[in-house]
């Protein structure tokens, strides 16, 4: 085995697809709830094994080279779990619902410390 093809080998290697240097995801992990943006597919820069593939006259996938039109979106199935799929163009009713919920449920719990706060300091100033 050439020391290419063992650079070949481990580029992914790690049991979940990852890179063993950096962490970095190739291209079939787009889709993925973490990497939902195609600008985080490929390697970190400075990764020691994307520089090495480099200079065996490899092009390594980099952060930022990623380039494709699928674009993805979370959702919620009838079961009521949580998925990606292909963007759809009305997105999924049930996961705008519960994001705006959530944000609903942040902002009354940000309002409510801020009041208490400001209570807290009206009450230390008398």
């Amino acid at each position: 085995m050439s020391v290419l093809e063992y650079l070949q080998k481990r580029e992914w290697s790690m049991g979940n697809g990852q890179c063993p240097e950096c962490y970095g995801v190739p291209e079939s992990w787009h889709g993925h709830p973490c990497y939902m943006d195609a600008k985080t597919i490929g390697h970190e820069k400075g990764c020691k094994l994307a520089e090495s593939l480099r200079d065996l006259g490899e092009t390594p996938l980099m952060k930022g080279d990623f380039k494709t039109e699928k674009e993805y979106e979370h959702f919620i199935s009838d079961n009521g779990f949580f998925g990606t799929r292909l963007k759809t163009k009305t997105g999924c009713p049930r996961y705008k619902e519960r994001c705006e919920d959530e944000q609903k449920r942040l902002d009354d719990a940000m309002r409510r410390i801020v009041r208490k706060i400001e209570d807290d300091m009206t009450s230390d100033a008398r």
